[in-house]
C-alpha cells in the first residue's frame, strides 16, 4: 500500500513540472454545528496536485489526498482519493484568487467512495517560480455503494505551497 501512495505521489509530482502550476498541500476538518454532520476535527489530510490554466483563467487537474486520524483508538489512515480539478482563477500583480471544484474517487472507512471539495484559494507569489495560498470551503465524502445514508460533509481550512510559472 506504502509503495503504490509513494508511486501515485511521485506521478502527480512530476506531473506538475509541466503543468501551470501544482504543489503540495496541507488541510484540517473544522466542526461547525451548522455546517457539519459529523466531527472530523481530529483528522487532516495532505496530498499533491497539478493544474494547467489558460488566458482566461481556466483551471483544469488532477489531484491526490490521504485523510489521516489523529485520535489514538481510530486507524491512523482512514482514507485516500484520486482525482480532477475545475476552476476560475484571477490574478492581481503577485496576488492569485480561485475558486475551485475537486471531483474524485477513493477508499475511506466506508469502502469505495466519491469526494467533491468546493475551495476558494488566496495566493501570493513569494518567487516568480513559487506561491503560498490559503484556502477554505466545504468538503463531502460519501460511499459509492450507499450514497444517500453515508454522506458526510464539513468545512475544511489549509495551505498549499505551489510551484509553478506565476509572473503576470
Amino acid at each position: 500500500m506504502k509503495k503504490i501512495l509513494l508511486l501515485n505521489l511521485f506521478l502527480l509530482w512530476g506531473y506538475t513540472l509541466f503543468a501551470s502550476g501544482g504543489g503540495v498541500y496541507y488541510g484540517n476538518y473544522n466542526y461547525n454545528s451548522r455546517f457539519s454532520n459529523i466531527d472530523m476535527s481530529k483528522m487532516y489530510y495532505y496530498g499533491g496536485y497539478g493544474y494547467g490554466s489558460d488566458y482566461d483563467g481556466n483551471r483544469n487537474g488532477g489531484f491526490g489526498l490521504v485523510i489521516f486520524s489523529e485520535d489514538p483508538s481510530d486507524n491512523i489512515y482512514q482514507g485516500a482519493f484520486g482525482g480532477f480539478i475545475r476552476g476560475k482563477e484571477a490574478t492581481f500583480g503577485p496576488l492569485m484568487f480561485s475558486a475551485n471544484i475537486w471531483t474524485g474517487v477513493g477508499h475511506t472507512w466506508q469502502g469505495v467512495s466519491l469526494i467533491a471539495d468546493i475551495n476558494g484559494e488566496i495566493g501570493f507569489a513569494v518567487f516568480p517560480w513559487m506561491q503560498v495560498a490559503v484556502y477554505g470551503g466545504m468538503q463531502g465524502t460519501t460511499s459509492f455503494m450507499d450514497i444517500f445514508d453515508t454522506y458526510t460533509y464539513t468545512p475544511v481550512f489549509g495551505a498549499r505551497i505551489v510551484w509553478g510559472d506565476f509572473e503576470s
